[in-house]
């Protein structure tokens, strides 16, 4: 799991997550930036909407993120990190369901 709960604003913060994105294709994050709902969006890693080129956007920064390396560690740690409801991204359609299962 890799844990950037800040706006992400450094270079280095950037450079992980770009790289963290790279070596987990099967994996989920969770934008820490809250819907009008109150709730936050959970995405496939490999998701346009998570992504982008920061600087080549044209932005400096980018909401925390919590990514996780599947969907179940995900499940697994969810109740630890009091996540809340999620909305899953309209552009990736993440399908999985969060369970109970952890082993």
């Amino acid at each position: 799991m890799l844990r950037l709960e800040k706006p992400i604003e450094s270079e280095v913060d950037e450079q992980r997550y770009q790289q963290w994105l790279a070596e987990h294709p099967d994996g989920v994050v969770v934008s820490l930036n809250r819907s009008r709902q109150g709730k936050l969006t959970v995405h496939r890693s490999t998701c346009s909407t998570i992504s982008y080129n920061v600087k080549a956007a044209g932005q400096n920064r980018r909401s925390g993120r919590i990514c996780f390396s599947d969907w179940r560690e995900l499940s697994c740690l969810e109740p630890e990190l009091k996540l809340g409801g999620l909305n899953h991204c309209t552009r990736c359609k993440p399908s999985q369901r969060l369970t109970n299962r952890c082993s």
